[in-house]
């Protein structure tokens, strides 16, 4: 799985997590310390985010890290783990 894949799986992760929640992009990024351009990025798949912004992200949706970076969370079917 390259990069770009990883980043994409992360974003899609939190976009359904945080529409699930009823939350708006501002909210999210309020709540988690970041700003909602950078949030509309991460959702996008086209930023790098930290350990800690994706401490700060679960923290405000209410989940664990894992279930951020969890692979085959969304509507597309993934890339085993193991092709990384």
């Amino acid at each position: 799985m390259s990069r770009r894949s990883i980043y994409e799986v992360v974003g899609r992760n939190i976009q359904a997590l945080r529409k699930q929640r009823g939350m708006t992009q501002a909210e999210l990024a309020q709540r988690a310390f970041v700003d909602r351009s950078y949030l509309a990025r991460l959702e996008k798949g086209k930023a790098n985010p930290s350990i800690k912004v994706l401490f700060y992200i679960a923290k405000a949706l209410s989940v664990r890290v894992r279930e951020l970076v969890k692979i085959g969370r969304g509507k597309k079917k993934l890339i085993s783990p193991l092709h990384f």
